[in-house]
């Protein structure tokens, strides 16, 4: 299973229809969304070019006055539409990627600038987070950041920040890394708004489960792809050794890194907590596995 998100500002320049063209193909994608397309009326001649000789669907929000646009697409041998339904500013599509024989909610929003109609946007998803019964996967750009750190300069906790970390916490989505600070550039601004949300369910599957920038092209805003990686159906297991309990400076290195990740999932917490007990256990120990071999 692999998706991708990017607010793409306007879908008429011949230039953006071949960078979608050259995501798709090169990242092999299974669905796209595109955000702010400015397009009344995306044609599929146009998906059609975009997506080659595979054979392709798409659904569309259509701009107004030339403002706002979104669009959906996916490849019809890996994705088979059940229903979908939006609104003004989210598109919502249920279906199932078939070669995983997986049922899944896909929901591409991009949030307005304004306070008040935002937060009506963020009542909307919680409404179809209640009546999702399959795992949901929530992407596009939420013209927000959940903190002062994802805004360049940024130093107060607004309300509108505040406001996105309760709407994540009530749809209990996983706000995945993106293994950069920022996904919008212009000028000196910067901030994190681009986002790929996940469903805990769809993490216990796809254990390996990652999401990554492209470069930055004819946008001010990056593309950001999710990438499900190996399939596997449990939990990969957190891996601990018996001598670990024996040293005295385990427990303190595991209580403290264990105390940052407060407010994420247990999944979470124990795949972001392998990297630093990994580098501890190198320190302490160094390469056990070449130790054990040269016995």
């Amino acid at each position: 299973m692999k998706l991708e998100t990017w607010n793409v500002r306007g879908f008429g320049a011949e230039e953006k229809k071949s960078m979608v063209k050259k995501i798709i193909k090169e990242e092999f994608l299974d669905l796209i969304g595109l955000v702010e397309t400015k397009h009344k009326e995306v044609l599929e001649w146009e998906m059609m070019k975009c997506w080659g000789h595979q054979g392709s669907d798409f659904l569309q929000v259509s701009a107004v006055k030339g403002s706002g646009g979104l669009l959906l697409s996916w490849h019809k041998e890996a994705f088979r539409l059940i229903n979908a339904f939006a609104m003004k500013r989210w598109l919502c599509v249920v279906g199932e990627f078939l070669k995983l024989k997986m049922k899944c909610t896909i929901c591409l929003v991009y949030a307005p600038n304004d306070h008040v109609e935002r937060l009506s946007v963020w009542n909307q998803l919680r409404k179809v987070r209640s009546i999702a019964a399959d795992p949901m996967i929530l992407m596009g750009d939420f013209n927000e950041v959940t903190s002062p750190s994802e805004r360049r300069g940024g130093n107060v906790m607004s309300q509108g920040m505040k406001e996105l970390q309760s709407l994540f916490e009530d749809l209990q989505l996983v706000d995945m890394e993106i293994g950069q600070n920022y996904t919008w550039l212009r000028m000196n601004a910067a901030s994190r708004i681009d986002r790929i949300l996940v469903d805990e369910e769809l993490l216990r599957t796809f254990p390996n489960c990652k999401v990554y920038c492209r470069d930055r092209m004819f946008s001010d805003h990056f593309p950001l792809v999710l990438n499900s990686s190996v399939l596997k159906w449990s939990p990969s297991p957190f891996r601990s050794l018996d001598c670990w309990l024996e040293e005295p400076s385990f427990e303190k290195v595991f209580r403290a890194e264990w105390l940052k990740l407060s407010g994420q999932s247990l999944v979470r917490k124990l795949k972001l907590i392998k990297k630093p007990i990994k580098v501890w256990n190198k320190e302490v120990f160094g390469h056990i596995d070449q130790k054990v071999l040269s016995f």
